[in-house]
C-alpha cells in the first residue's frame, strides 16, 4: 500500500521549516530564499493534494488550523482535537457533519481569505476522511489429506460430503456449533 501523499508532502514541509530557522539565524540569504521558496511550493502543492487516507486528512486539518487566529476563529482548539482523532485512524461522524458546518462558515466570509483557504483545505480532509476502508483477509488454503483415514475425527470429510467445494454461511455456522472446540 502506498503512503498517503499528503502525509509525505506536509514531512517534506516539517523538514523544510526545520531546516529554515537555523539559516535565517545565520542570515544565509540565497539559503533562506531556497528554502522559503520550496515551502511555498509545498503549501501550494498541499492545497490541490488529495488525501487518501485519514492520516492525510488529519494533515490538511492541523494546517488548516495554523492557518487561522483564535481571534478570527475560535474553535481552532476543536479543529486540532478532530484532527488528532483522525491521526489516530478514528472517524467520527459528527466530526465530519461538524467539518462540513466549519467548511459552509468558513466559506461564507468569516474569516476572510485565510478562511477561504483554509475551507479549501479542510475540504480536501473531508473527501479523503471519508474515503472507505480496504481490509483483505486470506483465509488459510487446506490442505489435502494423503492417507485414506481423516487426521480431523471425520468433520472436513463429513463437512466437504454434505456441502461440497464451496458451502454456504449458513453450513459454516452449523458445523461449528455442533463442534465448538474445533475438533
Amino acid at each position: 500500500m502506498e503512503i498517503d501523499p499528503v502525509v509525505a508532502l506536509a514531512e517534506q514541509l516539517r523538514a523544510t521549516e526545520r531546516s529554515l530557522e537555523p539559516t535565517c539565524k545565520t542570515w544565509q540569504d540565497d539559503r533562506m530564499v531556497e528554502l522559503r521558496t520550496a515551502s511555498l511550493v509545498i503549501r501550494r502543492m498541499l492545497e490541490t493534494t488529495q488525501p487518501t487516507s485519514v492520516m492525510g486528512a488529519s494533515e490538511l486539518i492541523a494546517i488548516a488550523a495554523d492557518r487561522l487566529t483564535a481571534t478570527e476563529f475560535p474553535y481552532i482548539a476543536d479543529l486540532r482535537s478532530v484532527g488528532e482523532r483522525f491521526g489516530d485512524g478514528r472517524r467520527i461522524l459528527s466530526d465530519l457533519i461538524w467539518l462540513r458546518a466549519v467548511v459552509a462558515a468558513l466559506d461564507a466570509d468569516a474569516c476572510g481569505e485565510r478562511g477561504k483557504r483554509a475551507a479549501a483545505l479542510i475540504r480536501l480532509a473531508i473527501d479523503g476522511a471519508t474515503k472507505p476502508l480496504i481490509i483483505y483477509r486470506a483465509a488459510p488454503v487446506p490442505h489435502e489429506e494423503d492417507d485414506d483415514e481423516p487426521q480431523d475425527g471425520g468433520n472436513v470429510t463429513e463437512f466437504r460430503s454434505r456441502f461440497g467445494a464451496n458451502p454456504p454461511l449458513s453450513a459454516l455456522c452449523s458445523v461449528s456449533d455442533r463442534n465448538p472446540a474445533g475438533r
